[in-house]
């Protein structure tokens, strides 16, 4: 069996000239009673516009500007992650996650450990627009950090750099407190219990 990915020029449409579209095929071999064949199981990620290939038929579509890349080969698989729109390549991922058994796993830019595409969000505060028709994301985070991050009371999510950066301005230890309160709502923040030292209350019942 092969597995390949391939990531073309699509789009085409009322205020888009051209985008990234994406397709999927498999190869495998069937045996029976009859004999063998070879089959070819194609999926249709994203397709949009007049230059979208939504079926193997329309393959004729494409112009040359393509990247194919072997999901069976870790090398190729790293390189469409590590090169790729990291909006476009967790939509892939996560298809490809949901349908396949090839193992795409994503870098957590803040803890980097590896990640499966469903534990990785897109970055709340990482964007930029493009053409002034369309926004995309610039990175992706786990969710785990994103969680450790966020404000437990406004659910704001805080960047550990600006985390740093504002402590220090502020000359606070962190903006975030024991209770996982950001700055901003430390007047909702409940008192955090004072646990008693034992030695003490050793010595008051002495």
């Amino acid at each position: 069996m092969s597995r390949r990915l391939t990531q073309y020029r699509g789009g085409g449409y009322d205020g888009c000239h051209w985008e990234w579209n994406f397709f999927m095929e498999i190869d495998g071999e069937h045996h029976d009673i009859s004999g063998s064949y070879y089959y070819t199981v194609f999926h249709d990620i994203f397709s949009s516009g007049s230059y979208g290939i939504s079926k193997a038929s329309d393959k004729d579509k494409l112009n040359g500007r393509q990247y194919v890349y072997d999901l069976d080969n870790p090398d190729e698989v790293k390189d469409f992650v590590t090169e790729s729109q990291p909006q476009l390549v967790l939509g892939v991922a996560k298809y490809i996650e949901e349908n396949t058994d090839v193992d795409m796993k994503l870098t957590c830019p803040i803890c980097e450990q590896e990640w499966c595409a469903d534990e990785i969000m897109l970055h709340p505060h990482d964007y930029k627009g493009y053409g002034g028709t369309a926004i995309a994301h610039e990175s992706y985070l786990c969710n785990e950090c994103h969680g450790i991050n966020s404000c437990a009371y406004c659910c704001e999510f805080y960047d550990p750099e600006y985390q740093e950066s504002e402590a220090k301005y502020h000359e606070v230890d962190s903006i975030i407190d024991e209770n996982g309160y950001c700055m901003n709502c430390w007047d909702h923040s409940p008192p955090v219990p004072i646990v008693p030292d034992p030695r003490q209350l050793a010595l008051n019942l002495s």
